[in-house]
């Protein structure tokens, strides 16, 4: 069915032979589909923030109505001042669509107060969490925290001092070695088993799950001369790695406290995760070194060693913290294998 609207326009018409003035009417029909709709800003609400920790926060939101147009990006936008838009470059896309979503975001300074909205984006234009913005205040250093330190891609790492050592807290975002120089990202599987030279991924080759748990790194880049830590920094050694866990107590319990507390990003429930030193080991779990991606997302954690079994070995020595145990165990693998990497800083 279609509505009939008249849209009149009236013009003057003189008459020259009297005073009198006539208004004739011109009238056209226009007619409107049934229920098209014109869309309007969609509806959006702002979630409370969540695992507010030294440099990173949850934060996140619902799309509660798309304003009958489609949502083409929603996600969080954040800064130092109240009421933060998307012309911003500090906001996270979640894709499209409506309904709910949880944004993590990184590279925070600690003891400073951040505000942020949800938003949400259609044709009519964004809509955002609210008339005001929440907030959060991200935690000071505690006690034994050693600073921050950046890596050549610009991410900022909150580090820690376990024992007479300072650890990255975070695991390792790089995308570039310390000279500037661009680490390829390589995502085919058949490419990533051949490699004999450095490369990196993000698990299952989505974007985020990097951001969030860090990259996956062959061998070869750890063992590249141009550097994958920052200055001043480097990957562990076998020793180095084994010289912390007999400080957390020995293999048989280290996991359990070096590994991030809670189930937030964790497959598993790991009930065994205290993080009693702060170390905050992350899931990032691994890309086998044929490339092709076939365990459960966020299970495990997975660490290289800076060590080779041997000068001419293809295996080198890592270090896995299970979802499922409080064990940290040390073991070898192909060096074409994907791992994650924490930093520790020179001595």
């Amino acid at each position: 069915m279609k509505r009939i609207l008249y849209n009149c326009v009236f013009y003057p018409l003189a008459v020259f032979t009297g005073v009198l003035t006539l208004l004739l009417s011109g009238c056209e029909k226009d007619e409107i589909p049934a229920g098209e709709v014109t869309p309007v800003i969609p509806l959006v609400s702002s979630m409370d923030p969540a695992n507010v920790l030294v440099t990173m926060a949850d934060c996140g939101g619902e799309v509660t109505d798309d304003g009958g147009g489609e949502v083409t990006a929603k996600g969080v936008v954040w800064g130092t001042t109240p009421l933060p838009t998307i012309d911003l470059t500090t906001k996270t896309n979640e894709g499209s669509g409506a309904g709910k979503f949880v944004s993590k975001i990184t590279g925070l300074l600690p003891g400073t107060t951040y505000f942020f909205r949800a938003y949400a984006t259609n044709s009519a234009g964004t809509g955002y969490g609210g008339v005001t913005s929440k907030n959060f205040v991200t935690r000071p250093f505690p006690p034994g925290i050693g600073g921050l330190v950046s890596d050549a891609s610009g991410n900022l790492y909150q580090t820690v001092v376990i024992g007479t050592r300072i650890w990255m807290v975070e695991n390792l975002r790089t995308t570039k070695f310390r000279d500037g120089t661009n680490i390829p990202n390589v995502s085919d599987d058949s490419q990533w088993g051949l490699l004999t030279t450095a490369a990196y991924c993000n698990l299952n080759n989505v974007v985020k799950n990097g951001d969030t748990y860090g990259r996956l790194y062959n061998w070869h880049s750890v063992n590249d001369a141009k550097g994958l830590c920052p200055v001043g920094w480097h990957i562990p050694t076998d020793v180095e790695w084994t010289a912390l866990m007999d400080y957390a107590g020995g293999r048989t319990v280290a996991g359990g406290k070096l590994k991030q507390s809670g189930s937030t990003h964790w497959y598993g429930a790991n009930v065994f995760g205290t993080n009693e030193f702060g170390f905050t080991a992350m899931p990032g779990d691994f890309r086998p070194s044929n490339g092709i991606y076939v365990y459960h997302l966020f299970n495990s954690c997975y660490f290289w060693t800076s060590t080779s079994v041997s000068p001419t070995s293809s295996t080198a020595y890592y270090n896995w913290l299970p979802y499922s145990d409080k064990i940290a165990t040390r073991a070898s693998t192909d060096k074409k294998t994907g791992y994650s990497v924490r930093c520790i800083k020179d001595i």
